[in-house]
């Protein structure tokens, strides 16, 4: 019987340490489903920065050429429109430029949580930046 309760505690014993090696650090897991949604933000407002790029060029030809735009906007005040294609084409250069300092600065291996908690906040706001200045993108350029 002796013999018997040993093996049974080793058995035991060695099905916790199984069990135990199995599973994950829960820190581990948190920060990789936090920079996975990272990842997945990044990717989703990403596209939008060639698009930004394009606009820019664009407003540069219609500032460039704007008397001949200007006439066709009799009833708007071509001195705002102006000043609102300046602020815009510096939103999207600011946004684009926003995005290009993150992806430099941001560490995907890094192993701290709240690292990758700050990170996720810092993409959140670029999220809701990009979003801002692309409705003011369509808003201004589809007029054009």
């Amino acid at each position: 019987m002796n013999t018997m309760k040993k093996t049974i505690l080793w058995g035991f014993a060695l099905v916790c340490t199984a069990v135990a090696c199995q599973q994950t650090d829960p820190e581990a897991a948190q920060r990789k489903e936090i920079s996975d949604e990272v990842i997945e933000i990044h990717d989703e407002i990403m596209p939008l920065t060639e698009k930004f790029d394009r606009s820019e060029l664009k407003i540069d030809s219609i500032l460039n050429d704007f008397s001949k735009y200007a006439e066709h906007f009799e009833d708007v005040d071509s001195t705002e429109l102006r000043q609102n294609l300046l602020t815009l084409k510096e939103n999207l250069e600011e946004a684009n430029e926003q995005m290009m300092t993150w992806m430099n600065d941001y560490e995907l291996d890094n192993s701290v949580l709240e690292y990758h908690e700050e990170e996720l906040k810092k993409i959140q706001d670029l999220e809701n930046t990009y979003h801002r200045v692309n409705s003011e993108r369509e808003e201004l350029l589809n007029t054009f």
